[in-house]
């Protein structure tokens, strides 16, 4: 190879990468024309356009240039004539959007001027030129057409297209100037000087004075001062207007704005809002206003505004006013430390879960529910100031210095929020600010007291019931194995037997299978509506308990055990604990109600027919015997007609099918009260070898309960009572 080769291919290289950065760069690619293409004229690539120049016969020329930074697709669009100024985005937006998607109607083919003449587009038409990259596309809209529509000429060609293209650029320069008053925004504003106060920022807080001559300055609401700067950056003119302020105008805001960018590549701006009396403009409203907005170039341009754009100017000071104790939100705590006394209390997370640690009279740790969390501050920021009071040289009296309490909020941008709590008198609770900037500056004090209500105060206390998790245990229901109920006077035992559940104690019975289930859902879930207190006291009624439930869950090592000891009722529930020295919450009613009464099976005394050999129904006196004789179920001899009638033989074997107790009362022997002694009835029962155990036995029926039309029932030798409706019963206390 010749040693001449690598240096022209390397000059045929360089030719070609010069190629690529000075022309095509500026040049249109096959591919955006493909993709972004108007439909109307295909070299219109709307994000390629950046510079606009419309004009109408009579009038000035207005044009349009877009200002791009580095890598700024979108960049920001300038008014460049008949006037220097910004221009409305959105407005430009609007025109670009018509051009892309305007689509022909008809095609006419290449105009003659005869043709253009007669569809109105020489001198008097309405032309736009767009620079497309290195490409310059022009349009020139004429007359309407026949049928609707408007004559368009592009690239030599004529068409007709819809009259909303037309409409989107026989627009004046007033359309397409920016109506911001404020035309780089004052959002980034250190203070704002109102007519009867100021407001000012240092390190990222705002601050506003208290009522009177020489009054100390308090924390200011940051959503209600950037609401206020929002306004101000958003006001705009309905129209400019060539009216005059007068001499009478007011000065409605001062507003400065600091260096910002890089270095302060932008300068700092001192802005003044200036308003005059009703717009003078010919068809204004009675609701606008003129105004203006001066800087250090000078008088700006007179505007006409809505009076209700400018009525956040007219808020009070206090509108502005932190009333909140403390501002830092959920999302921003970092850490939160309560002192009181020689104990401490210290929230923060670990390992991504929030965890708290007591410390001093009574050390105590442990995991903190996110919900109870949020809901201690939320009352405390809920918890607002309803006055303020100035601080001269004296706060003792005030109870602040020392505080009986200090709360202390980090952020996680670094900023501290301090609460001093002070005394309680008929005001309310008195707190005292103080703020930094960040965790390694002194905290500094407001000169001011919040005065916030007095029932406040508890908010402030230093436990730590308000923060454990309210989930009490967490368990596998379906995994229940074993159920143990103190009640007075019994200790009930249920355990599993294959897909159910057997009452093993103080009796051998099935149990009731849905209601174990529940209260294996109840236990394994178990979750308290909020703790009340440290430990029992005698008014929740756990010393000694109502009643104390112990459920076992899995078996061997995974086995988990999960104990409740239920109270008395108390507000929203019933007072529970899972030790005897233990806090005390409250759970659902749902829950009390699930152990409330034993699980032996309400079905127990029921006996389906079809294995029933034998029924004596005993009552008033007498006893009438009924047996199957293989074709069913009949009187034995010497029954009344009215016993041995095929009618009471069918609802006597239905209403023993359906026997069933609507509650279980209690373990134990019967009492004189269940009026078993005698029984107002008994039924014998004597089932197949099918029918389950025991083939025989007898039900006792006794008197009322006293609820309703419920009645006392047992099974003879069983010691567990039941109680029925008094309807369930009837076909069986018929006297015969």
């Amino acid at each position: 190879m010749s040693a001449r080769v690598p240096v022209v291919l390397g000059v045929i290289a360089a030719a070609l990468f010069a190629f690529i950065v000075f022309v095509e760069r500026d040049s249109l690619s096959s591919g955006q024309v493909r993709s972004e293409g108007a439909r109307l004229v295909e070299r219109f690539v709307r994000s390629r356009v950046d510079r606009i120049a419309l004009r109408r016969a009579g009038e000035g020329e207005v044009v349009l240039v877009r200002e791009r930074e580095d890598d700024d697709l979108l960049g920001d669009w300038r008014l460049e004539a008949p006037m220097d100024a910004d221009a409305d985005d959105d407005a430009v937006s609007s025109l670009l959007g018509a051009v892309q998607w305007a689509d022909a109607r008809r095609r006419l083919g290449p105009l003659s001027d005869g043709d253009r003449a007669q569809f109105g587009l020489g001198e008097e038409a309405l032309q736009a030129e767009f620079a497309v990259a290195n490409e310059t596309v022009a349009l020139r809209l004429g007359g309407e057409a026949p049928g609707g529509g408007r004559y368009l000429e592009a690239d030599g060609e004529g068409s007709v297209v819809g009259a909303d293209l037309f409409e989107a650029l026989d627009h004046g320069v007033g359309h397409f100037r920016s109506k911001r008053l404020f035309a780089r925004g004052v959002l980034e504003a250190d203070r704002v000087e109102l007519e009867a106060f100021a407001l000012e920022r240092a390190d990222e807080r705002w601050r506003v004075p208290l009522e009177g001559a020489d009054a100390p300055s308090v924390l200011g609401a940051r959503g209600r001062v950037e609401e206020l700067l929002r306004a101000l950056t958003d006001l705009e003119a309905v129209r400019f207007s060539q009216g005059s302020l007068g001499e009478d105008a007011k000065v409605r805001a001062r507003i400065h704005v600091p260096a910002t960018g890089l270095d302060g590549e932008v300068p700092a701006r001192d802005l003044v809002l200036r308003e005059g009396g009703a717009c003078p403009d010919e068809g204004a409203e009675p609701t606008e206003r003129l105004v203006r907005v001066d800087d250090e170039a000078g008088p700006g341009e007179a505007a006409c505004v809505l009076a209700s754009d400018l009525e956040l100017l007219d808020r009070a000071a206090d509108a502005y006013r932190e009333l909140r104790p403390a501002t830092v939100s959920d999302l921003e705590l970092e850490r939160l430390v309560l002192r009181r006394g020689d104990d401490t209390l210290t929230v923060e997370q670990r390992e991504g879960a929030w965890r708290y640690a007591r410390t001093g009279g009574r050390a105590d740790e442990g995991a903190v529910d996110d919900d109870a969390l949020a809901e201690w501050l939320s009352s405390i920021r809920n918890a607002r100031a309803e006055a303020f009071v100035p601080l001269g040289e004296r706060t003792g009296s005030y109870g602040v210095e020392p505080p009986v309490a200090q709360l202390e909020l980090v952020a996680s941008d670094g900023r501290v929020e301090v609460v001093d709590v002070g005394a309680v008198s008929t005001e309310g609770l008195y707190l005292r600010r103080r703020l930094a900037s960040d965790v390694d500056a002194e905290p500094v004090p407001e000169r001011a007291l919040l005065v916030v209500p007095a029932d406040a105060e508890p908010l402030y206390a230093l436990r730590t019931l308000h923060l454990r998790p309210r989930r009490i245990a967490e368990a596998d229901a379906e995994a229940l194995e074993l159920l143990e109920v103190t009640r007075p006077g019994a200790t009930e035992r249920v355990s599993t037997e294959g897909a159910g559940f057997r009452v093993e104690a103080p009796v051998e019975v099935a149990a009731e299978a849905s209601a174990v289930r529940e209260a294996a859902r109840q236990l394994a879930g178990l979750e308290a509506v909020r703790f009340v207190a440290e430990a029992p006291a005698p008014e929740h009624g756990l010393s000694p308990p109502q009643l104390v439930v112990v459920g076992t869950f899995g078996g061997g090592e995974d086995a988990k055990v999960v104990t409740l000891r239920l109270g008395l009722p108390g507000p929203g529930g019933t007072y529970a604990s899972t030790t005897p020295e233990g806090a005390v919450f409250l759970v659902r009613p749902s829950v009390a109600e699930a152990f409330a009464q034993p699980f032996v099976d309400r079905d127990l005394l029921a006996t389906d027919p079809l294995y029933l050999e034998r029924l004596e129904v005993v009552g008033a006196g007498t006893s009438v015997v009924y047996r199957d004789d293989g074709s069913g179920l009949s009187a034995s001899e010497g029954a009344t007609p009215e016993d041995a009638d095929p009618e009471r033989v069918d609802a006597l074997r239905s209403a023993l099918e359906a026997l069933r107790a609507r509650r279980v009362i209690a373990f134990g022997p019967a009492a004189p009260a269940d009026g078993l002694t005698p029984p107002r009835g008994s039924l014998r029962v004597l089932r197949d070898a099918d029918g389950g155990e025991p083939r025989e036995y007898t039900i006792l029926i006794g008197g009322p309960t006293g609820e309703g039309d419920l009645v006392y029932v047992r099974r003879e030798g069983l010691d567990v009572g039941f109680a029925y409706a008094a309807a369930d019963l009837a076909p069986f206390l018929r006297a015969p």
